[in-house]
């Protein structure tokens, strides 16, 4: 009888053995601690047959408790299968709960692009306004004969209507984001430093230039929003160099809003999502993106490969 529960534990736990490799196949899907978790089970039950195994080889167990053993770890291999699955749905809610935080996170941001866009379509409605007032008033001017009342008033009106941008640069596109940029900051009561070096052409996509432009600098303008006075500020330089982009963004943070993580309150998930796309968008073009604080400063690098 001995003899016989022997062999029989020993099949027991080599069957147990091999039906943790289907089980450990399975659960690749898994994240590594859930994958663990998930073979706790079967290999206790390995743990315990190959006990009932050696106690009765040792004759310190009878033949009928080493088989009820044996037979008990079998059925309960079964149960594994039920457990795995449960594991396996738990980890996609998990997952399905993560692209829903993300997916917010996005809605966030596209409602904060969209303020971004209504404010310059509000702008670029009142120089359109500006624009017709003086053309109407000039128009009456040379209706009435009166020339110079005619180039007073374009002299004035072009002066009012066609300021000079708030960020000299060469390059028209970025002039113009750098800008807008710029007037946001003013609205917000934050200190606004801009030096930019880049030709009027530039080897890039006029859309990948402005994602890589907008999430650094919003990313930065929205850091130093959370902390508004003395002291906030958001300074950037755009530079080529050797055939890179060469962009570096600095603004001012507290270090207890843990606005490098993204955890602050009012801080766009730029520091999640936003980073991810700029992640990207730097590894297509075997550049770099480097991030680092010292408790009162972020400061954020890209370097980006251009075309040509």
């Amino acid at each position: 009888m001995h003899e016989a529960a022997a062999v029989a534990t020993l099949v027991a736990a080599i069957v147990l053995l091999g039906f943790i490799v289907p089980l450990w196949l399975t659960a690749r899907r898994l994240s590594p601690r859930r994958r663990l978790t998930s073979l706790l089970c079967p290999m206790s039950q390995v743990a315990v047959v190959a006990l009932a195994h050696v106690a009765v080889c040792g004759e310190r167990i009878g033949g009928v408790s080493a088989l009820t053993v044996a037979a008990c770890a079998l059925a309960c291999a079964l149960l594994d299968v039920a457990v795995l699955r449960a594991i396996v749905e738990a980890e996609g809610v998990g997952a399905a709960q993560e692209r829903a935080r993300v997916a917010q996170e996005q809605l966030g941001a596209q409602r904060e692009h969209l303020r971004a866009l209504e404010r310059a379509r509000d702008k670029s409605s009142r120089l359109r306004e500006d624009v017709a007032g003086v053309f109407a008033a000039v128009s009456s001017s040379l209706e009435a004969g009166e020339k110079d009342r005619a180039l007073e008033l374009l002299d004035a009106g072009g002066a009012r209507t066609c300021a000079p941008a708030r960020v000299p640069c060469a390059n028209p596109v970025v002039s113009a984001l750098l800008s807008a940029k710029a007037d946001y900051c003013d609205e917000l009561g934050i200190l606004w430093r801009c030096t930019c070096e880049l030709p009027e052409r530039i080897d890039i996509p006029s859309v990948e230039l402005c994602v890589l432009l907008s999430n650094l600098l919003d990313n930065a303008i929205e850091a130093a929003r959370a902390r508004v006075g003395a002291g906030a500020f958001v300074s950037s330089t755009l530079s080529v160099r050797h055939g890179f982009l060469v962009v570096r963004v600095e603004n001012s943070y507290d270090s207890r809003d843990k606005v490098a993580d993204g955890s602050a309150e009012g801080v766009l998930p730029e520091r999640g999502w936003g980073m991810q796309i700029l992640g990207q968008l730097v590894s297509s073009r075997d550049g770099e993106l480097v991030s680092s604080g010292d408790g009162r400063v972020w400061s954020v690098r890209a370097i980006v490969r251009l075309d040509g």
